[in-house]
């Protein structure tokens, strides 16, 4: 299949892989203490990575198959309602999450291959809200995002649970496997409906999108490998109880990716928690967008320090190269602040003396690459 975008994904360094003590046929990956993104960079394989667009329409999915499916969730009334609520005020408030848990149990998913999902519980930890600039830029959490939002996008491709490992052997006393369909090196279940799933929701996602690995191109055995971290602090966990097993991944080139790249919040994407590969990437184009961001920033200084010398030189710059294959939200972001810039440049005297409506659209278009993401953990039974 010809690809509809390349992107950078984060992958386990193979120096890091070592045989695991606890379960002796499985491979495991050193487990390091990354707190922030720069940190976590020094540790990720980054490679660059072909990636399928479902919003092209050219792909048929299955969610037993593949392990994860786009929805559309414009008809939940109630979770719409939630939603616009969020992203018209920024934050969570006191009460939201209960909110969110009720408007999505009871809710029905209508998949790609025909069946449907009835979601029966929403867990109690594992709502999390996302934020990230383009190209990984950390930005500052104020207006532009839920100012509870400690977590950026995460940019190792990893699986959320192991259902042989921690918490769910200590929660379900060993029955985890029995209960829930699953896919893992250790073993399968392919004939429970009952599904432990993850929901993610974008308010919007121009840059860092969710991927997803098409499973069944996955070499589980060699490539899909056990990882022990320590949730205390991000789930908020008694220290006896912080451990987490999950699974991070080796690169390999026979896998396959899938995106979708017009996706907000009347649309999701529902995939398997216990060991689907995801994660996100950076997309082409998104080093060219930090840019053209900070080059903005930097007139907004310039306008505020009333230098007009600095506006002109910065917003006089050389135009970036930009890559022949974007998508379409990137590619009209980019074009939005070229245009901008050149505004600044052709019109300096003219913004010195009023800017407020072009500092209006520098911020529009800056928001417009802020990617914010929410995203829960349910228990979905297919029939």
């Amino acid at each position: 299949m010809n690809a509809d975008a390349r992107a950078i994904m984060g992958f386990t360094l193979p120096t890091d892989v070592v045989q695991d003590t606890e379960r002796k046929e499985r491979l495991r990956a050193n487990t390091h203490d990354a707190r922030n993104y720069e940190e976590a960079a020094k540790f990720v394989d980054l490679r660059k990575c072909e990636l399928h667009d479902l919003s092209t329409g050219k792909y048929d999915i299955d969610f037993h198959q593949k392990g994860f499916d786009a929805v559309n969730i414009a008809d939940n009334e109630k979770l719409q309602a939630f939603l616009e609520k969020v992203r018209s005020q920024g934050v969570f408030e006191k009460g939201d999450e209960n909110a969110l848990r009720k408007a999505v149990v009871g809710s029905v998913l209508k998949l790609s291959n025909g069946k449907r999902m009835r979601m029966v519980f929403v867990a109690g930890e594992g709502i999390i809200i996302r934020s990230s600039g383009p190209n990984g830029m950390q930005i500052k959490h104020g207006k532009a995002v839920p100012t509870n939002s400690k977590q950026s996008a995460a940019l190792l491709m990893h699986g959320d649970q192991d259902v042989y490992g921690f918490p769910l052997k200590r929660i379900m006393k060993g029955a985890a496997p029995w209960v829930f369909r699953h896919k893992s090196p250790d073993g399968e279940n392919n004939f429970s409906p009952v599904n432990l799933v993850n929901i993610w929701i974008p308010m919007q996602q121009t840059v860092m999108p969710l991927c997803l690995m098409d499973r069944s191109t996955l070499d589980r055995k060699n490539h899909q490998l056990r990882l022990q971290i320590n949730v205390e602090e991000v789930l908020g966990r008694d220290k006896e109880k912080s451990r987490n097993d999950i699974w991070s991944f080796l690169y390999d080139d026979k896998q396959q990716w899938y995106f979708k790249s017009d996706m907000d919040y009347h649309d999701a994407l529902v995939f398997d928690t216990l060991g689907m590969c995801h994660g996100a990437a950076i997309l082409e184009g998104e080093k060219q967008a930090q840019e053209y961001f900070l080059r903005l920033n930097q007139c907004l200084e310039a306008l505020d320090a009333n230098d007009e010398a600095a506006l002109k030189t910065v917003a006089s710059q050389e135009k970036l190269k930009l890559p022949e294959k974007l998508t379409p939200g990137l590619k009209l972001a980019l074009e939005l602040m070229e245009t901008l810039l050149d505004q600044a440049a052709s019109e300096t005297q003219t913004l010195m003396q009023d800017a407020l409506s072009w500092k209006k659209e520098v911020e529009k278009v800056q928001q417009s690459l802020i990617r914010k993401s929410i995203e829960l953990r349910a228990i979905g039974i297919i029939f």
